[in-house]
């Protein structure tokens, strides 16, 4: 359940790998049996929306379950105010899916991470920079194999 000012925009991804921005009033249905918004492939799950902050340039910060993080202007996602499928976040491999997503306007960044022991880790500078790249890249594995499941 989502709520909040109409005018609020979202990521809304799929554990598929793709995903969009669209503003809350999106979901909004006029009709008494709802409305299809997002495309889903088959067992494909949504994942948890991530909240925009309204004209705050930040980042797109893509978890894989290979233990793999990309981070990503947040302009390069498409704004899709009828929902739909939306552009390819991250190159999973083969039965792989997403893990976590989420939002951030700048380093330094603390995800909370499943794997060996670890809770969570924080990325600054240089540790940082090399996470950035451009969406639908494959990413870069985080140390010791650890599974980003959100934001800190």
């Amino acid at each position: 359940v989502l709520s909040g000012s109409l005018e609020q925009t979202y990521l809304f991804a799929g554990q598929g790998g793709c995903g969009f921005v669209a503003p809350l009033k999106s979901l909004v249905a006029t009709r008494k049996a709802g409305k299809s918004f997002m495309t889903l492939a088959e067992k494909e799950l949504p994942m948890e929306p991530v909240l925009l902050p309204a004209g705050t340039p930040g980042f797109m910060v893509i978890g894989s379950e290979n233990g793999r993080l990309l981070a990503f202007p947040s302009t390069e996602v498409k704004t899709l105010a009828n929902g739909g499928q939306g552009v390819q976040l991250m190159v999973l491999e083969a039965g792989e899916q997403l893990s976590g997503v989420g939002f951030t306007p700048e380093a330094p960044v603390s995800l909370v991470v499943e794997g060996k022991g670890m809770t969570d880790i924080t990325l600054k500078g240089d540790e940082w920079a090399k996470y950035v790249l451009h969406r639908a890249r494959k990413g870069y594995q985080l140390p010791k194999k650890a599974v980003m499941r959100r934001l800190g």
